[in-house]
């Protein structure tokens, strides 16, 4: 049997539009009978330490597939843990470009906001609160199975984090054409 370990940020422990977002994945679970635990404690940028305790839960629990549900700091964090459970080591050390050996556990990335566009691109970011640096990390390993966007989870956001998000998305789109990172 499959065990699915939910992923989602601080907002899921109030009851603001980020914990009716993770209530509606969580009833689709229910609904086709999957085991899951939930971890809700990824921080806005989430640190090495938080992605280390994510990856604690995700062994103690024994989950198969990571299922994230939020903006940046979910899909990066869930991006790190699904490397980490297949390649360990100092999570330090994938800093840079394509660092990695294996291929991240499945994951289904759920975006709600229109931005980072985290749950598509090779590129996540996590802080290293000792340097006091947040390391870029670039890898094709980090690819996740399948993303998720529908409008329907973005259209109630508030304006002010809509407009953010859209000057990113923007700025993706024109970055893109003038990438010559190859991995």
């Amino acid at each position: 049997m499959t065990y699915v370990m939910f992923l989602g940020g601080i907002a899921f422990n109030n009851a603001g539009l980020g914990f009716v977002h993770a209530m509606a994945v969580l009833t689709e679970l229910d609904s086709i009978q999957l085991d899951y635990v939930v971890f809700d404690d990824v921080k806005p940028n989430p640190s090495i330490e938080n992605v280390y305790a994510g990856v604690g839960a995700f062994n103690t629990n024994e989950c198969d597939v990571l299922v994230s549900v939020g903006g940046g700091s979910p899909q990066d964090a869930a991006k790190a843990i699904g490397l980490f459970v297949t390649n360990g080591g100092d999570l330090r050390d994938y800093e840079g470009v394509g660092k990695t050996e294996y291929k991240s556990i499945p994951i289904v990335a759920v975006n709600t906001t229109a931005g980072t566009s985290s749950e598509f691109t090779i590129n996540y970011v996590i802080t290293d609160v000792e340097r006091e640096v947040k390391m870029v990390m670039v890898d094709k390993n980090s690819l996740v199975t399948i993303s998720v966007n529908d409008p329907e989870l973005m259209v109630d956001k508030p304006a002010a984090l809509t407009a953010a998000t859209g000057m990113d998305a923007l700025t993706h789109a024109i970055e893109a054409p003038s990438n010559t990172c190859l991995v």
